[in-house]
Protein backbone atom coordinates (compact mmCIF):
# COMPACT_ATOMS: atom_id res chain seq x y z
CA UNK A 1 0.00 0.00 0.00
CA UNK A 2 1.36 3.42 -0.90
CA UNK A 3 0.20 6.68 0.58
CA UNK A 4 -0.81 9.35 -1.89
CA UNK A 5 1.60 12.17 -2.59
CA UNK A 6 -0.92 14.69 -1.28
CA UNK A 7 0.12 13.69 2.23
CA UNK A 8 3.43 15.45 1.78
CA UNK A 9 1.55 18.74 1.69
CA UNK A 10 -0.65 18.11 4.71
CA UNK A 11 -1.22 21.36 6.62
CA UNK A 12 -1.24 22.04 10.33
CA UNK A 13 -4.89 23.01 10.35
CA UNK A 14 -6.14 19.82 8.69
CA UNK A 15 -9.08 18.48 10.71
CA UNK A 16 -9.21 14.97 9.30
CA UNK A 17 -6.59 12.30 9.08
CA UNK A 18 -6.12 10.46 5.80
CA UNK A 19 -8.14 7.24 6.00
CA UNK A 20 -5.27 5.09 4.69
CA UNK A 21 -3.00 6.38 7.43
CA UNK A 22 -5.68 5.83 10.05
CA UNK A 23 -6.18 2.26 8.84
CA UNK A 24 -2.46 1.52 9.14
CA UNK A 25 -2.32 2.97 12.65
CA UNK A 26 -5.38 1.01 13.76
CA UNK A 27 -3.91 -2.24 12.45
CA UNK A 28 -0.70 -1.59 14.36
CA UNK A 29 -2.70 -1.00 17.55
CA UNK A 30 -4.61 -4.25 17.08
CA UNK A 31 -1.41 -6.30 16.92
CA UNK A 32 1.02 -4.35 19.09
CA UNK A 33 -0.29 -3.18 22.47
CA UNK A 34 3.14 -2.19 23.81
CA UNK A 35 3.47 1.33 25.18
CA UNK A 36 6.00 2.44 22.58
CA UNK A 37 3.43 1.76 19.85
CA UNK A 38 0.39 3.22 21.62
CA UNK A 39 2.33 6.33 22.68
CA UNK A 40 3.55 7.13 19.16
CA UNK A 41 0.21 6.35 17.53
CA UNK A 42 -1.60 8.57 20.02
CA UNK A 43 0.75 11.42 19.13
CA UNK A 44 0.36 10.90 15.37
CA UNK A 45 -3.42 10.94 15.70
CA UNK A 46 -3.25 14.05 17.86
CA UNK A 47 -1.47 15.89 15.04
CA UNK A 48 -3.75 14.37 12.37
CA UNK A 49 -0.64 12.79 10.85
CA UNK A 50 0.63 16.24 9.91
CA UNK A 51 3.70 15.65 7.74
CA UNK A 52 4.99 19.18 8.20
CA UNK A 53 5.60 18.40 11.86
CA UNK A 54 9.02 16.84 12.46
CA UNK A 55 7.87 15.06 15.62
CA UNK A 56 5.04 13.37 13.71
CA UNK A 57 7.52 12.19 11.10
CA UNK A 58 9.75 10.92 13.91
CA UNK A 59 6.88 8.92 15.43
CA UNK A 60 5.98 7.37 12.07
CA UNK A 61 9.61 6.43 11.50
CA UNK A 62 9.79 4.87 14.97
CA UNK A 63 6.74 2.70 14.26
CA UNK A 64 8.15 1.52 10.93
CA UNK A 65 11.57 0.66 12.35
CA UNK A 66 10.11 -1.23 15.31
CA UNK A 67 7.72 -3.19 13.11
CA UNK A 68 10.69 -4.31 11.02
CA UNK A 69 12.61 -5.21 14.17
CA UNK A 70 9.69 -7.40 15.29
CA UNK A 71 9.57 -9.17 11.94
CA UNK A 72 6.52 -7.53 10.36
CA UNK A 73 8.19 -6.31 7.18
CA UNK A 74 4.94 -5.79 5.27
CA UNK A 75 3.35 -3.54 7.88
CA UNK A 76 6.69 -1.77 8.29
CA UNK A 77 6.66 -0.97 4.56
CA UNK A 78 3.08 0.27 4.71
CA UNK A 79 3.98 2.51 7.65
CA UNK A 80 7.15 3.84 6.04
CA UNK A 81 5.17 4.67 2.88
CA UNK A 82 3.40 7.41 4.86
CA UNK A 83 6.60 9.48 4.82
CA UNK A 84 8.90 7.95 2.20
CA UNK A 85 7.83 10.36 -0.54
CA UNK A 86 8.83 13.48 1.37
CA UNK A 87 11.46 15.19 -0.76
CA UNK A 88 14.69 16.66 0.57
CA UNK A 89 14.36 20.45 0.79
CA UNK A 90 17.43 21.19 2.88
CA UNK A 91 15.94 20.35 6.28
CA UNK A 92 18.26 17.67 7.67
CA UNK A 93 16.06 17.06 10.73
CA UNK A 94 13.29 15.83 8.46
CA UNK A 95 15.52 14.20 5.85
CA UNK A 96 17.39 12.00 8.36
CA UNK A 97 14.08 10.48 9.44
CA UNK A 98 12.95 9.93 5.86
CA UNK A 99 16.38 8.52 5.05
CA UNK A 100 16.08 5.96 7.84
CA UNK A 101 12.78 4.58 6.50
CA UNK A 102 14.24 4.52 2.98
CA UNK A 103 17.12 2.45 4.36
CA UNK A 104 14.58 0.16 6.00
CA UNK A 105 12.78 -0.26 2.68
CA UNK A 106 16.02 -0.82 0.79
CA UNK A 107 17.12 -3.74 2.95
CA UNK A 108 13.66 -5.32 2.95
CA UNK A 109 13.52 -5.21 -0.85
CA UNK A 110 17.08 -6.50 -1.11
CA UNK A 111 16.19 -9.46 1.10
CA UNK A 112 13.09 -10.12 -1.00
CA UNK A 113 15.25 -9.92 -4.16
CA UNK A 114 13.11 -7.05 -5.44
CA UNK A 115 16.22 -5.39 -6.79
CA UNK A 116 14.54 -2.80 -9.01
CA UNK A 117 12.66 -1.36 -6.05
CA UNK A 118 15.84 -1.40 -3.98
CA UNK A 119 17.76 0.38 -6.76
CA UNK A 120 15.10 3.10 -7.05
CA UNK A 121 15.41 3.78 -3.33
CA UNK A 122 19.20 3.86 -3.50
CA UNK A 123 19.08 6.27 -6.46
CA UNK A 124 16.82 8.61 -4.49
CA UNK A 125 19.15 8.60 -1.49
CA UNK A 126 22.25 9.01 -3.65
CA UNK A 127 20.87 12.26 -5.09
CA UNK A 128 20.86 13.67 -1.56
CA UNK A 129 24.15 12.06 -0.51
CA UNK A 130 25.91 13.70 -3.49
CA UNK A 131 24.14 17.05 -3.40
CA UNK A 132 25.84 20.43 -3.31
CA UNK A 133 28.96 22.02 -4.72
CA UNK A 134 32.51 20.81 -4.18
CA UNK A 135 32.85 22.53 -0.78
CA UNK A 136 29.58 21.06 0.47
CA UNK A 137 30.60 17.61 -0.75
CA UNK A 138 33.93 17.86 1.10
CA UNK A 139 32.05 18.77 4.28
CA UNK A 140 29.62 15.88 3.76
CA UNK A 141 32.58 13.53 3.21
CA UNK A 142 34.16 14.60 6.51
CA UNK A 143 30.90 13.97 8.35
CA UNK A 144 30.46 10.60 6.63
CA UNK A 145 34.01 9.57 7.56
CA UNK A 146 33.20 10.25 11.22
CA UNK A 147 30.03 8.18 10.98
CA UNK A 148 31.76 5.26 9.25
CA UNK A 149 34.57 5.27 11.81
CA UNK A 150 32.00 4.71 14.55
CA UNK A 151 32.16 8.16 16.14
CA UNK A 152 28.36 8.39 16.41
CA UNK A 153 27.78 4.97 17.93
CA UNK A 154 26.15 4.92 21.35
CA UNK A 155 28.57 2.55 23.09
CA UNK A 156 29.31 4.92 25.97
CA UNK A 157 25.65 5.87 26.43
CA UNK A 158 24.67 2.20 26.55
CA UNK A 159 27.37 1.45 29.12
CA UNK A 160 26.24 4.37 31.28
CA UNK A 161 22.61 3.23 31.10
CA UNK A 162 23.67 -0.26 32.20
CA UNK A 163 25.60 1.19 35.15
CA UNK A 164 22.49 3.17 36.18
CA UNK A 165 20.31 0.09 35.67
CA UNK A 166 18.18 2.26 33.37
CA UNK A 167 16.72 -0.25 30.93
CA UNK A 168 14.51 2.37 29.23
CA UNK A 169 17.50 4.53 28.33
CA UNK A 170 19.49 1.46 27.33
CA UNK A 171 16.80 0.33 24.87
CA UNK A 172 16.57 3.82 23.39
CA UNK A 173 20.32 3.96 22.77
CA UNK A 174 20.27 0.48 21.23
CA UNK A 175 17.49 1.69 18.92
CA UNK A 176 19.50 4.77 17.92
CA UNK A 177 22.58 2.64 17.36
CA UNK A 178 20.59 0.18 15.24
CA UNK A 179 19.70 2.99 12.83
CA UNK A 180 23.28 4.29 12.73
CA UNK A 181 24.68 0.83 11.98
CA UNK A 182 22.24 0.34 9.11
CA UNK A 183 23.26 3.73 7.71
CA UNK A 184 26.92 2.73 8.00
CA UNK A 185 26.14 -0.47 6.10
CA UNK A 186 24.27 1.23 3.27
CA UNK A 187 27.19 3.64 2.84
CA UNK A 188 29.54 0.70 2.41
CA UNK A 189 31.13 0.47 5.85
CA UNK A 190 34.79 1.30 6.49
CA UNK A 191 38.09 -0.33 7.33
CA UNK A 192 37.20 -0.22 11.01
CA UNK A 193 33.60 -1.33 10.39
CA UNK A 194 33.44 -3.52 7.27
CA UNK A 195 30.10 -5.04 6.25
CA UNK A 196 31.04 -8.41 7.74
CA UNK A 197 31.45 -6.71 11.12
CA UNK A 198 28.36 -4.53 10.78
CA UNK A 199 25.96 -7.39 9.98
CA UNK A 200 26.28 -9.21 13.34
CA UNK A 201 26.22 -5.87 15.18
CA UNK A 202 22.96 -4.94 13.46
CA UNK A 203 21.46 -8.33 14.29
CA UNK A 204 22.54 -8.02 17.93
CA UNK A 205 20.85 -4.62 18.26
CA UNK A 206 17.72 -5.96 16.58
CA UNK A 207 17.47 -8.90 18.98
CA UNK A 208 18.01 -6.69 22.03
CA UNK A 209 15.28 -4.24 21.01
CA UNK A 210 12.83 -7.04 20.22
CA UNK A 211 13.53 -8.76 23.54
CA UNK A 212 12.91 -5.61 25.58
CA UNK A 213 10.20 -3.97 23.46
CA UNK A 214 7.76 -4.01 26.40
CA UNK A 215 9.99 -1.55 28.25
CA UNK A 216 10.59 0.86 25.36
CA UNK A 217 9.15 4.35 25.83
CA UNK A 218 10.75 6.50 23.11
Amino acid sequence: MEIKNKLTNKKLNDKRMDTQVEDILDRILQSYPQTVFTKNIEFIKKTNANLEDVDTIQSIKTLAILLEVLGNAELALQTSSIIDKIEFTGDMLIWEKVRDVLILEYFIYQERKEFQKAKAIMDKMTLVFERGDEAQQRKSKRILDRVLNGSLLHTEEIENAIKRNDIKAEIHHHYLQYNILKYMKIRGGSEAYPIERLDPMIEEEKQFIAKHIDKALF
